[in-house]
């Protein structure tokens, strides 16, 4: 503009010179006047492009925020300072299922559910925090739907000082969120109710099983000591029973003394030997804690010590060898074991050496296979048995007891091996 007056300036002085002045130096001043305008004119050409240019760019930017406003997939609505619609896209019309004509100039919070959205107090807040606010409210549209949105406010200032500011408002529809959150808290409601009812249920029944656990202690107490009691009473019958048969035997060893005639005597010390057998076992059952197994090793040391002493002389002593796993017998099976051995060990005792033999030995083992079979041997190293004696056939009364034991009560096979002394074998299934 200034080049432009400075133009229009030396064009009036032209104009105005006196006709008497040089009229060779003024038309230069007037060529030199136009080259100058038709520069400016170019000039003023370039400028009304670069013009006509930005207008078309602001066009089109104010075409694309146009089509970003009106089509963008969430509400946006500019608002007066007290929340009157001043402009609403697509979407937010949409929205509230009404026209734009009926919403523009309308105040958005007559359309809360309830009403009560106070614009004012949230301009002011922008004004003064210079930051967006976010908010949640339930709108009513048309045919009295609800729906619940989130207002996301801005504050939008304006170029001129005496406009005052207007609020953007994004209108974001969060029902499918709301009625999901509402879904989660009844669905947390239920479980809450759930547990409580499950933990008033475990309490319940960990009060039936407090309850049911002590009248179990209770019971188990009785069953303890009833227990106890039985295992008095019962060591106490092994103790009594093992009392009358060593009575039993004292009376046979007084009444032996007074025998005269050498059988009868030897019938006398048989009976007491067997007794003393049976009493033995009672003994050891009387000794150890357990009262249904009979420990086989510690038996037969006993007894097999026990006979050599009764059968023992000056002079002649038998060496007795026993070798026995750790095996363990029920009352059932180890009386009748016990007075197999008795025989068993007795007899070999009695006939299986001649008066003046030096090197007198009894060999006893009781082993134990995979499968639970017993193989009781007793062997000696004597002069054998007589072949008058039939095995198959036994008329004396200490084989008929070995072989009617073993078979009978026991189910046991007997074996007999004369070759270098004798050894019985005595094979069963143990219980």
């Amino acid at each position: 503009m200034d080049k432009f007056q400075n133009l229009r300036k030396k064009a009036e002085a032209l104009l105005t010179k006196d006709v008497q002045t040089d009229i060779d130096l003024q038309k230069q001043d007037i060529l030199k006047l136009i080259e100058e305008i038709e520069v400016f004119r170019i000039e003023l050409e370039i400028q009304n492009e670069e013009i006509r240019e930005t207008q078309s760019a602001l066009t089109k930017s104010q075409r694309e925020f146009f089509n970003l406003f009106e089509y963008a997939p969430i509400g946006y609505a500019v608002l007066t300072h007290d929340g009157v619609i001043m402009q609403l896209n697509k979407k937010g019309a949409e929205l509230f299922h009404l026209s734009r004509e009926h919403l523009i100039k309308s105040k958005l919070n007559a359309f809360t559910f309830p009403p009560g959205i106070d614009f004012k107090l949230h301009y002011e807040r922008l004004k003064s925090a210079k930051e967006s606010r976010t908010l949640e409210a339930e709108f009513v549209s048309r045919h009295g739907g609800k729906f619940w949105a989130r207002l996301d406010l801005t504050l939008w200032e304006q170029n001129s000082e005496n406009q005052p500011h207007k609020i953007l408002c994004a209108i974001t529809d969060i029902s499918d969120m709301k009625s999901a959150e509402q879904e989660l808290v009844t669905y947390r409601n239920h479980l809450e109710k759930l547990v409580q009812q499950r933990t008033e249920e475990l309490e319940s029944t960990n009060l039936k099983l407090y309850d049911e656990i002590e009248t179990r202690k209770q019971s188990e107490q009785k069953i303890a000591d009833s227990l106890q009691e039985k295992e008095v009473l019962i060591k106490e019958i092994h103790h009594r029973v093992k009392n009358n048969l060593q009575v039993i035997i004292s009376l046979l060893r007084m009444h032996g003394r007074r025998i005269e005639n050498e059988e009868v005597a030897e019938v006398f010390t048989e009976s007491r030997n067997r007794i003393q057998a049976m009493a033995m076992i009672h003994e050891t059952l009387y000794q150890q804690e357990a009262f249904v197994n009979i420990d086989l090793k510690s038996y037969l040391k006993r007894l097999s010590y026990t006979l050599a002493r009764v059968y023992s002389s000056p002079g002649f002593m038998v060496q007795i060898d026993v070798d026995v796993q750790d095996v363990t017998l029920v009352i059932d099976q180890a009386i009748p074991c016990g007075l197999i051995m008795n025989e068993l060990i007795s007899n070999a005792l009695k006939y299986a050496f001649p008066p003046d033999c030096r090197d007198a030995r009894i060999i006893i083992s009781v082993r134990e296979d995979g499968n639970g079979e017993l193989t009781f041997m007793v062997r000696d190293n004597g002069s054998g048995i007589s072949d008058t004696v039939n095995l198959e056939s036994p008329k004396t009364m200490g084989l008929m007891i070995i072989f009617n034991l073993a078979q009978k009560q026991l189910n046991a096979s007997v074996e007999v091996q004369v070759e270098n002394g004798t050894a019985f074998y005595i094979r069963f299934k143990k219980t």
